[in-house]
């Protein structure tokens, strides 16, 4: 079974790419990962209870987009419902931004056009000229919500600019998917969607989800 989760980051191919490399090699995926610069990274997914995975693969694809980045999770498990996609990308994510202060925004990518050749940066390519135009795509992405930053009464002590998610959004209680407010079953592992609201950080603000234990963006304790 195969599941995408898209991302929109604010800033270049090479240091997205850099950035989530790092994440991924470091505690607490520590994933021995394959590359392609700066196009894709591959890693084996492992058993695990706390997202609900029996093993596989996660391709992690990379493509110029406006003024930043498109980036695709590509999970290919076995079981066919109930692991927490979302959930892992939003971890890995909070792992990335250790290296990279940027937020990455939820957005919806076709995955072939991250493998068009017109698309794929390459170190090549990045030394010769950073692309400066959106790519080649086969129908228009939905764009990435950006989110409105609060304010705040303290800086976020991880230093990463506060922001909150746009009105509405709630996540899955389990796989941590992301939902429209009309939404009744969740669209990547199917459960019904709990009306519980998501929980909002004391310290930046920022919206979590319902189960959460810890702000994934400045880590206070919710």
């Amino acid at each position: 079974m195969r599941r995408d989760v898209g991302f929109y980051v604010e800033a270049p191919v090479d240091q997205v790419y850099t950035a989530y490399l790092n994440a991924a090699t470091h505690k607490p995926f520590e994933r021995d990962c394959g590359q392609e610069p700066y196009h894709t990274i591959s890693f084996g997914v492992n058993f695990s209870f706390k997202y609900n995975m029996n093993g596989g693969s996660c391709h992690i694809h990379f493509m110029p987009y406006g003024t930043g980045t498109a980036v695709n999770f590509r999970f290919s498990i076995a079981q066919a419902a109930g692991a927490r996609y979302g959930r892992y990308a939003e971890d890995l994510n909070t792992a990335m931004q250790r290296f990279l202060p940027v937020i990455p925004q939820p957005a919806n990518f076709h995955v072939e056009d991250f493998l068009l050749p017109q698309n794929q940066v390459t170190p090549d390519t990045l030394a010769t000229s950073a692309p400066a135009t959106a790519p080649v795509v086969s129908s228009a992405p939905t764009p990435p919500a950006v989110a409105t930053p609060a304010p705040a009464t303290s800086a976020p002590a991880s230093g990463i600019p506060a922001q909150t998610m746009p009105a509405g959004v709630r996540f899955c209680v389990n796989c941590g998917g992301q939902l429209l407010p009309t939404t009744r079953f969740c669209p990547q592992c199917g459960m019904a969607v709990a009306s519980t609201p998501a929980k909002v950080c004391p310290n930046c603000h920022a919206q979590a989800q319902p189960n959460a234990s810890f702000c994934g963006v400045c880590g206070t304790r919710l």
